[in-house]
């Protein structure tokens, strides 16, 4: 039979690999969506500013911008969308260190 204090370890330990595990897949989703979202910019912004030439499209409210301006546009949002992605991984990732650090 275990004592008290072996359980309360074991117990200890088991909650610090549940953890561990769920930050992992945590970090695994934000990659993720971070490879898609660059992809995806990647993907679109060749042809974006073309097609809104092409079709005199405004994009987005920017009536004040020329139809040639409106695919720089999209690509300066989705890129923007992408640093604070990118900024929200990296901080995560710095305070989970941090922690990890305090336990040793």
């Amino acid at each position: 039979m275990r004592s008290v204090e072996e359980q309360m370890r074991e117990i200890s330990r088991r909650k610090k690999r549940y953890e561990d595990a769920r930050k992992g897949r945590v970090y695994a989703a934000t990659g993720a969506g971070l490879l898609v979202a660059l992809i995806v910019v990647i993907a679109i912004a060749p042809g974006t500013a073309a097609v809104f030439e092409q079709n005199r499209i405004t994009v987005l409210g920017s009536t004040i911008l020329g139809a040639k301006t409106g695919g720089y546009v999209l690509v300066a949002l989705i890129s923007f969308t992408i640093g604070v992605f990118a900024t929200m991984f990296s901080r995560q990732y710095r305070k989970n260190k941090q922690d990890r650090e305090k336990e040793d």
